[in-house]
């Protein structure tokens, strides 16, 4: 019902290229009826781009060990302009070698005969993970380092020498995340999100035990605690959840380089669970 014209043709077309599915390359003006010079077809003809990527990596380091990971995005998976993204990798520990990964779905539009999801562009994305991370320090108070136990029980002096590292230990944090998000008023998307995740925790073995010279007194205290003075710094495991939600208006011209608009961003979110640090603090 109103006029289609040339700018608003190219704006449209570049918000198609912005998807980064498919690239316009050609547009094509048909007048079908000679009796209706107003009214035309217009045509578009596009190109895939590059939607997928397989990334293999190594490396290695001398604080965090080998690293191996595999990952694999596709863009426009289904031939749909949704996304998926897996990652796989491995990590060498104390504890011997550690798996972790996730795996992620995006659509731009739910496109399904439901409702009004085909009249109103509605997103949808979700993400189930198990990811590892290890060689993370133990702490008491925000201090890595404590007293050895052998001050308490008297057969070394209390100075700094006998201050040593607590330990190490592995976090696994194993869950599911959800977002939706569709326009509730013009230029304005709301997006609703909800994440639940497991924490467990392993203490590693320590990397290098503490020795004592002639006076009890420990020799290096870089050195680690043993295995059981260190078990009761370790984290609680538990379960956490977290719900949010996020209001966007945005009456850019271009999202990449406004020339015109406004953009204005609200969040707001509440988080519970039984994965503290300490049960009775």
């Amino acid at each position: 019902g109103t006029v289609y014209i040339l700018n608003e043709l190219r704006f449209d077309l570049l918000r198609v290229a912005r998807l980064g599915v498919v690239e316009p390359f050609e547009v094509r003006l048909n007048f079908e009826d000679p009796e209706q010079p107003n009214l035309a077809t217009v045509s578009v003809l596009v190109r895939e781009r590059e939607a997928r990527n397989f990334t293999p990596q190594v490396t290695y380091s001398t604080d965090s060990g080998l690293i191996a990971s595999v990952g694999y995005s596709d863009r426009n998976f289904l031939g749909r302009a949704q996304n998926l993204g897996i990652d796989i990798s491995g990590q060498t520990s104390d504890n011997g070698l550690q798996f972790g990964g996730s795996l992620t779905w995006s659509v731009p539009w739910l496109y399904i005969n439901v409702l009004d999801f085909q009249e109103v562009p509605t997103s949808l994305s979700v993400s189930v993970f198990s990811v590892v991370d290890v060689d993370q320090p133990l702490t008491e108070d925000g201090s890595r380092r404590i007293a050895h136990p052998c001050v308490a029980a008297g057969t070394c002096e209390n100075i700094e020498e006998n201050d040593v590292l607590i330990g190490d230990f592995v976090e696994r944090n194993t869950g599911l995340r959800l977002s939706v998000g569709r326009p509730v008023f013009e230029d304005t998307v709301l997006r609703v999100s909800a994440s639940g995740s497991y924490s467990s925790y392993a203490l590693e073995d320590p990397s290098e035990s503490c020795e004592f010279n002639d006076d009890g007194n420990v020799v290096d205290n870089d050195c680690s605690l043993e295995r059981s003075d260190a078990e009761e710094f370790i984290p609680q495991t538990g379960l956490f959840t977290f719900f949010s939600t996020e209001m966007v208006y945005d009456t850019r011209d271009n999202p990449e380089f406004p020339a015109s608009g406004l953009r204005a961003l609200g969040r707001a979110g509440i988080g519970f669970g039984d994965d503290f640090n300490d049960p009775d603090t």
